[in-house]
């Protein structure tokens, strides 16, 4: 006789082989399609959210608000089993070839169960809803589901496109998904068949909405707003409920709950749930964000989600939609960009806890890239997160009616068949490329060839105001740069070099450059404003009074690296400095440099550091930093010197609110020379703060060009207390929901080893120098959505004061923090 194991081995090992023998290749069945309307049998009216399923299995969708619904169906399924809440369960028999109307009678109320929960309180149901929903996500080891995903979206605003373009764009995706949840998270996605409007990429079409929004997570992070979710762990902390009724489910006792937030200072839900008693399993959930609640641009969010039974122990969610518009003014006084959305999925012909084996969680693994889909071996293979694999299907691109009649879940509209039909004779059926191509951009294109040509515009004390160009020839992989500038009273300054990109991948870029140059540069760091100097220098047009300058001429080579979250670069060069400066009236001392024949190697690395656009989402990490080192010899005097600057960003949460600014952030920079000595172009300077868009991390007090030397050491600290403060006393709020941050800022230097005093160098600090104020962020402009600005007003205290004067400073902020 076999024993029990043994027989638990072969059944593993049959699910094994049925599992990979029927997913290997997933044909798509021949199919038919049940319509069909769910109605009140006494009054007639339409039933919304009735589950309409095939009996004995977990096929099946849910009627829509007027009762109506459509199920593929496939031979051999005879019965539909209909269920509402607050209704008595029903079944029918399939006729895919009819339209059916299904009633469903009352179910009355069980009043002997009602007696024996009615002193239950609504936060004791929860409060085992949540115990509940932990208890079914242990038990859920894979799960293997259908899923069919559909996503719309118009887009309205001054002519986006072209008067021609469609406003609708439309994506259909029928998949096979394969997912494990231990030992570790791993998921296969294959998409078999979709469609999509043809002003979307096919390649672009990769939406597979079957991970819903987890109402037991602890919280969802959407654009910069943080909501408790209903089911989370905190959530009997943050929200009321209460029991608005008891209605029946088949044999089973519902409770529907309304719920809303404790506080409405603090974003998040309300809506209602309905928890079946005994199992404490949720079977139908309607959310949205609460009024007060400010999600930047988006408006009327809402999500609607159902359950079921996949087996007698686990639940799993079967439905969802989740529909929002949001409203974008990039101008004042021309129309808004209007974006609306909706979003259905259902999942079903459910398996959960069968045996997945590792071939199709990880199809093959050694050619998928990264948020890309290339051909390989007869399908197409990429990822679009860790974790998760996505396949398509060579044959997955159709626009067959008879497979979407058959298969797809929702009927189309008249308006949805309109923006397919808009869509494709738009193009004439051509398919746009991916938007992950990146798109070559320049003046003029011949052949392989790419011109380039970029103006250039400064103001020094050296040259007074400097014009040209930049003329880029490329060639891929080589690019050459010639540079010519010139100004007032015959300055000038040129330069040409050579790039090639060495290696270029989705992760990592390498490219070695060589240059020879004559032109000017700043003894204090190089600051550029607004994100990049490549059009025009705006620290040098503005600011000119903030740097002194010298001309260095000779070449370097070197070699630049950039990963995801590094940026390197080793540098050699052989420069001559001269002080050449046509000097210009300032009311400080001037700085001039060492002349002399300089070699050098520069090393730079960079980590995290945030660009202009994420600086505006409000996207940064909580840690960046960068170290710089110089190792340099003059050759006239044979002497050698190096240098070392270290800066490091960080971001701390503090206490939640439900928005991102709540946190310590804390800017530190530290420089050294390691040698006896260094040109005064190497050492360091406490560098003065741009009054308008400059960087916050440098003091907004201290004297420009006033400290520096040998050693340099400056923090900036700064707490945001949000706009719930102002919303706690009762200021109004902006149109957009939220109110002005309020910020407390300190920043304090040290300067010292100086070289000895003279006119012509910076000064040590003989103590700490400090500084404390205050600042009002995302203040709007009435001019776009995107477009708020943050305001610095800043005092010297302590023992140096006497040496500061007062510091304010205007930037932009992120309507997105």
């Amino acid at each position: 006789m076999k024993s029990k194991s043994s027989y638990s081995s072969i059944g593993r090992l049959i699910t094994l082989c049925v599992v990979a023998l029927s997913c290997l290749h997933t044909p798509v069945a021949a199919q038919n399609v049940q319509l069909g309307k769910v109605v009140d049998a006494t009054t007639g009216d339409a039933i919304g959210g009735a589950s309409v399923r095939v009996l004995g299995t977990t096929r099946g969708t849910y009627t829509r608000g007027n009762g109506t619904f459509r199920l593929p169906v496939e031979s051999g399924m005879t019965q539909l089993l209909v269920r509402s809440i607050g209704y008595r369960d029903t079944t029918c028999s399939i006729a895919p070839s009819q339209t059916i109307t299904i009633k469903l009678l009352s179910a009355g109320v069980n009043k002997q169960a009602v007696q024996v929960t009615a002193e239950i309180e609504a936060a004791e149901v929860v409060r085992r809803a949540i115990a509940k929903a932990t208890e079914n996500d242990e038990r859920m080891r894979t799960m293997i589901s259908q899923t069919y995903s559909k996503m719309k979206v118009y887009v309205d605003g001054p002519d986006l496109g072209g008067p021609d373009q469609p406003k609708e764009s439309i994506t259909e995706t029928y998949s096979k998904v394969y997912y494990q949840r231990y030992p570790e998270r791993i998921k296969h996605v294959n998409v078999i068949k979709r469609r999509q409007t043809r002003n979307i990429a096919a390649a672009d079409n990769l939406a597979v909405f079957d991970e819903f929004v987890n109402i037991t997570q602890p919280e969802i992070n959407m654009l910069g707003t943080r909501m408790v979710t209903p089911l989370g762990r905190d959530a009997l902390d943050t929200y009321t409920y209460k029991i608005v009724s008891r209605k029946q489910l088949g044999n089973a006792l519902v409770y529907e709950l309304a719920f809303e937030p404790a506080s409405r200072l603090f974003p998040g839900f309300e809506g209602t749930l309905s928890i079946v008693d005994g199992t404490y399993q949720t079977v139908a959930a309607d959310f949205s964000p609460t009024a007060e609640t400010a999600i930047p641009f988006v408006k009327r969010l809402r999500y609607e989600q159902r359950y079921e039974k996949a087996n007698d122990s686990v639940w799993t969610p079967m439905y969802q939609q989740v529909s929002g518009n949001a409203s974008i003014s990039l101008l004042a006084g021309i129309p808004d960009i209007v974006f609306k959305m909706s979003i259905e999925a259902y999942v079903t012909d459910v398996a959960v806890n069968a045996v997945i084996p590792d071939s199709l969680l990880r199809p093959r693994a050694d050619t998928s890239l990264n948020m890309n889909v290339s051909s390989s071996g007869g399908v197409r293979v990429g990822v679009s997160r860790p974790g998760v694999n996505i396949t398509v299907a060579n044959d997955a691109d159709t626009t067959s009616p008879e497979f979407w009649k058959a298969h797809a879940y929702t009927e189309p509209s008249e308006e949805e068949a309109e923006a397919y039909r808009v869509a494709d004779s738009i193009v004439q059926n051509r398919t746009p490329a991916s938007t992950t191509a990146s798109p070559s951009v320049g003046l003029i294109t011949i052949g392989n060839v790419g011109i380039d040509i970029t103006p250039q515009l400064a103001r020094t004390s050296i040259t007074g105001f400097i014009g040209g160009a930049d003329l880029a020839i490329s060639y891929k992989p080589i690019t050459l740069n010639v540079r010519g500038m010139w100004g007032e009273q015959g300055t000038y300054g040129v330069g040409a070099g050579i790039k090639v990109d060495a290696v270029r991948s989705e992760s990592t870029r390498a490219s070695l450059f060589a240059k020879t140059y004559s032109t000017y540069a700043t003894i204090q760091p190089a600051r550029p404003i607004l994100g990049t100097p490549n059009l025009m220098n705006l620290a040098d047009l503005l600011y000119m009074e903030y740097h002194d300058y010298f001309r260095k001429e000779g070449w370097n080579a070197g070699i630049t690296i950039v990963t995801n979250t590094i940026n390197a670069s080793l540098t050699a060069s052989w420069e001559r400095h001269v002080q050449d400066r046509i000097l210009v009236e300032t009311d400080r001392p001037a700085v001039g440099a060492d002349e002399g024949d300089y070699q050098t190697l520069t090393l730079e690395s960079a980590f995290n550091q945030p660009s202009l656009g994420e600086l505006l989402l409000g996207s940064t990490s909580w840690i960046r930093g960068a170290v710089g080192a110089v190792v340099g010899r003059e050759t006239h005097r044979d002497a050698f010197f190096a240098t070392l600057n270290m800066s490091l960003g960080l971001r701390i949460p503090t206490f939640s609110t439900g928005y991102n600014p709540m946190a310590l952030t804390v800017d530190m920079f530290a420089g050294s020379v390691l040698t006896d000595d260094a040109p005064r172009q190497y050492q360091h300077s406490m560098l003065r703060r741009f009054p308008v868009a400059g960087s916050i991390a440098d003091l907004a007090t201290a004297p420009i060009s006033g400290y520096g030397g040998k050693d340099v050491y400056v923090v900036h600290a700064e707490h945001n207390f949000s706009d719930l403060w102002w919303r706690a006393i009762g200021i109004p709020t902006m149109p957009n929901g939220r109110g002005l941050d309020l910020i407390a800022v300190v920043g304090a230097g040290s300067a010292g080893r100086s070289s000895p005093a003279s006119p012509t160098t910076w000064q040590p600090t003989a103590d700490i120098y400090t500084e404390a104020g205050f600042a009002l962020s995302r203040i709007p402009t009435f001019v776009s959505d995107l477009l708020y600005l943050r305001f610095d007003a800043m005092w010297p205290v302590g023992a140096q004061s006497m040496r500061g004067t007062f510091g304010w400073s205007v930037t932009l902020s992120s309507p997105l923090q």
